[in-house]
């Protein structure tokens, strides 16, 4: 799956890892399941890049954060990657650019 790469207000950059891709009529429309790392690496959940995983449910009106092990992000930090990740999956036309990366 082609990672999202997100810059946060304060600079922060992060990684989103989306963990599957469904195509419905001709559009890709990305999981309902993310990972979150720092930006620069994607290995498996036990890295120090690793921030945790975020879980979108009933249409995206709700979501769950679970942090990883080590750093963890700030709630002002995960309420912004939200509404980040929010316009890319409610925008038919980020799809697309999305999809042929």
């Amino acid at each position: 799956m082609t990672p999202l790469f997100l810059k946060l207000e304060n600079s922060r950059h992060l990684k989103i890892i989306p963990e599957t891709r469904v195509f419905m009529d001709g559009h890709p429309i990305l999981s309902y399941n993310y990972s979150i790392y720092k930006n620069g690496h994607q290995q498996a959940v036990d890295t120090n890049d690793y921030l945790g995983a975020v879980t979108f449910e009933d249409d995206g009106d709700i979501f769950t954060y679970t942090a990883g092990d080590g750093d963890t992000l700030h709630p002002d930090e995960v309420e912004e990657m939200i509404e980040q990740i929010s316009s890319i999956r409610k925008d038919p036309t980020r799809w697309k650019l999305i999809a042929n990366l």
